[in-house]
């Protein structure tokens, strides 16, 4: 064990870094809309049919990375640490997995290379701390060219049924991943063409079984990739010219100091290649130059080639997202550039340069770790809970996904999926009642209303609070004309413990406390009207029921109810100094016994009216 550790301490390395870098500030930033899909989907408490109902409305991407999640969350628990996580571990092994890509292809120091530039890439690395499955595509893509290329080395079963177990695990966890199989179909096809007649028969059956392989194990896939495949309409923008451009680009931040790196060795990159040979008599897999091109040049070339023309002729589908299936090839490119470097000491150097300009890039220049870059869902939700009723209108165009924030043991708010234009408009039309409500928007939509909407909204509504996070905001309005803004009938049922008679009343037989669900109340003053008496129709030694009530942990008010229903009502008038979620408690404290004669107490309604 020690051995292999001291044979393989440069790797160890290069794994703890991968993994530290990918693990610190997991849960920084907030999760944004797609993260929280995968949160509502991959949800341990729903059934798997709800989250494959699911998947078929809003994801249209095969089952295996959600369904895997989904089983894991339900060990460690639905948060957005533990999905995060996930994509970091999986990132590390991707780190580990183009070593042994690399190293297959080429050389040990050459799957190090690779195993570096991969742990300090800025694509790679904000994809393996997301809640998305874009990091077990580039592992399965890697793993499958792995094993692809150890099948053309040595054509067994065993290698056949592998390449063919870890190309369905590829298409199954991304439809994207159906680009890089037809690249890596055309490379058997390319070496069953060069192979000897001997072994093409063999090579031949071989390929065909792994392909039967892959096909079957994603015909679970299929209705999800059918639906997908009908699409007639994307969100994503047409190519531009220079849309690979901007995606290489991409991949490596945008950093200029990376980029001329990678320039200058995709250069030497070609310059070797195109000066390579193949030797009389020596097989194509035993030219590690020539075989490593054939591989990366057609992996590169026909996952790009085939999205291009679909996206002219069909429906654009080119974003970098999805495109981060190239990026391990783009990685061994630059690998293989750098270990044709004859001298080590400027192989080192160059690796040393590329590693400092892109932490630089990662740590310095766009502060990765410590600024805001995505969509504070979590932040705006957060804000509007602190000051919210628990079950307040929510109005927004992202209704779906704040359902993931705003239902839960706490809340349970009602929410519509509608812009402001549109929900006012309503209120306009009588087709909504007039109520309070907050609104709440994300994702670049800023505040835009027609003037005669806009005129509306403020002739009959107050907009009491504002606040905004990065890339979203919300706006809290109370209605002038409502009744509800300026009073609140409390149900009786939200009171626990209780005991409702069957008029819904409550009874308190002993002396006890009962406490409210949380109440969203702003500052102000107010009065509290409770219609409530004590039981009997009759004092009990001269004494009847007593209430204490309190507002949070304040008590504004304690009395004894009288036994008359003419005189059931009481007005407490109190005072509160913050906008505030609190709860009223109401204790009776002296139950009494005598002759069989209980003392006891009903209330009918709660009430609480703001002045």
């Amino acid at each position: 064990m020690l051995e292999k550790i001291k044979n393989n301490y440069v790797l160890l390395s290069i794994l703890t870094v991968a993994a530290f870098i990918r693990f610190y500030h997991i849960d920084f930033q907030s999760i944004w809309l797609d993260e929280v899909i995968t949160m509502i989907e991959c949800n341990s408490k729903i059934s798997f049919k709800e989250s494959y109902d699911i998947m078929a409305l809003r994801e249209n991407n095969p089952m295996l990375y959600y369904f895997s999640v989904k089983i894991i969350c339900s060990i460690f628990g639905n948060t957005t640490f533990v999905v995060r996580a996930i994509s970091a571990l999986i990132g590390t092994i991707c780190v580990y997995a183009i070593y042994l890509l690399g190293k297959e292809i080429q050389n040990k120091r050459t799957g190090l290379i690779a195993a570096t530039l991969l742990t300090v890439n800025y694509c790679h690395l904000l994809y393996s701390q997301e809640a998305r499955p874009y990091c077990l595509l580039t592992l399965f893509t890697i793993l499958a060219f792995y094993q692809l290329v150890i099948f053309i080395k040595d054509r067994t079963l065993k290698n056949a049924i592998l390449f063919g177990l870890f190309a369905a695990l590829m298409i199954n966890t991304h439809f994207f991943g159906l680009f890089v199989l037809v690249s890596q179909f055309l490379i058997v096809l390319y070496f069953l063409i060069d192979a000897t007649k001997k072994e093409r028969l063999k090579f031949l059956l071989l390929s065909a079984l792994a392909g039967v392989i892959t096909i079957a194990l994603w015909i679970p896939s299929i209705k999800l990739f059918l639906i997908a495949a009908d699409l007639k309409v994307f969100w994503i923008p047409a190519p531009t010219l220079d849309v690979y451009t901007n995606i290489f680009k991409e991949f490596f931040g945008n950093a200029e100091s990376v980029l001329l790196i990678c320039l200058v060795l995709m250069v030497f990159y070609f310059i070797k290649i195109f000066n390579s040979t193949k030797e009389d008599g020596v097989e194509l897999t035993q030219n590690k130059n020539i075989f490593s091109f054939i591989i990366i040049s057609i992996w590169i070339f026909i996952t790009m080639f085939i999205p291009l023309v679909r996206s002219y002729l069909q429906i654009p589908m080119i974003i970098s997202r999805y495109m981060i299936v190239v990026l391990p090839a783009a990685i061994l490119l630059l690998a293989q550039g750098i270990s044709f470097i004859k001298s080590k000491s400027v192989q080192n150097i160059v690796i040393s340069l590329f590693v400092i300009a892109s932490l630089t890039d990662i740590v310095v220049v766009k502060s990765y770790y410590t600024k805001i870059n995505k969509t504070q869902f979590r932040e705006i939700a957060e804000a509007v809970n602190e000051k919210n009723d628990p079950k307040a209108l929510i109005v927004s165009p992202w209704a779906w996904h704040f359902n993931y924030f705003f239902n839960n043991e706490t809340f349970n708010n009602e929410l519509k999926e509608k812009t402001l234009q549109d929900y006012v408009d309503a209120v306009r039309s009588k087709s909504e009642e007039e109520r309070d409500f907050w609104f709440i928007d994300a994702n670049a939509h800023p505040y835009q209303l027609n003037p005669v909407t806009e005129e509306f909204l403020t002739a009959n509504y107050n907009q009491v609070q504002s606040t905004e996070f990065f890339d979203t905001w919300a706006r809290h309005y109370i209605s002038k004309n409502s009744t509800k803004s300026n009073s609140s009938g409390i149900n009786l049922k939200d009171f626990t413990p209780s005991n409702l008679d069957n008029q819904g009343n409550i009874l308190m037989f002993r002396s006890s406390t009962i406490k409210s669900e949380a109440l969203y109340l702003q500052a102000g003053s107010y009065i509290l009207k409770i219609d409530a008496n004590s039981l009997p129709q009759k004092p009990i030694n001269g004494e009847n029921a007593h209430l204490i009530v309190k507002l949070g942990d304040k008590e504004i008010g304690n009395y004894y109810l009288s036994e008359k229903p003419e005189m059931k009502e009481k007005i407490i008038p109190f005072e509160n100094t913050v906008n505030q979620h609190c709860k009223i408690t109401l204790t009776y404290d002296n139950d009494l016994s005598v002759n069989n004669l209980g003392r006891n107490l009903i209330i009918y309604n709660i009430k609480i009216e703001k002045k």
